[in-house]
């Protein structure tokens, strides 16, 4: 793949973030050759075309840079996690320890039996039971070392068997 269509890939999946409004990347970072950089705030950004030597960038602002192909490094995306909505973590079931050696504790348990079923990593059955609301704790010190999953009513719980 030539460095043009790398670039061209690279937008495209930037563009992608943006139409389902992930917000992940917020400066586009261009290296040059000679180590010097210059930080793009990627909001500002109205479009990026390529040529056949370089990439035009055409801010919001009415601006133009232009940059050749041969002047420049690398381009970053620096990274800034976020979301629109915190989850609300006090209506999902959680566990803890996890890894977990021989009792496994539920937190934010409601008020009705739960009904349990443990999965291998290779998906067999190994536990499957109903516990009441009284009892927030699984023994699991009968199952071997590995990778479990553990459904809850309707939630699905990763968790690590020491």
């Amino acid at each position: 793949m030539n460095l043009k269509n790398a670039f061209s890939v690279i937008i495209f999946l930037l563009f992608c973030a943006g139409i389902f409004k992930l917000h992940a990347q917020s400066n586009l970072s261009v290296v040059f050759q000679d180590g010097s950089n210059e930080q793009i705030s990627i909001g500002s950004i109205n479009t990026i075309k390529f040529t056949n030597d370089g990439m035009n960038i055409n801010m919001g602002s009415g601006t133009t840079s232009v940059y050749t192909f041969s002047s420049i490094r690398k381009l970053l995306f620096k990274t800034v996690s976020g979301v629109n909505e915190l989850l609300d973590n006090t209506s999902q079931i959680q566990i803890y320890p996890n890894p977990v050696k021989l009792m496994l504790y539920l937190k934010n348990v409601v008020d009705s039996d739960l009904k349990i079923k443990i999965f291998r990593s290779d998906g067999a059955l190994v536990f499957d039971n109903i516990l009441s609301s009284a009892q927030q704790c699984i023994d699991v010190s009968q199952l071997n070392q590995g990778l479990y999953v553990l459904q809850v009513n309707n939630q699905t719980i990763k968790f690590a068997k020491l």
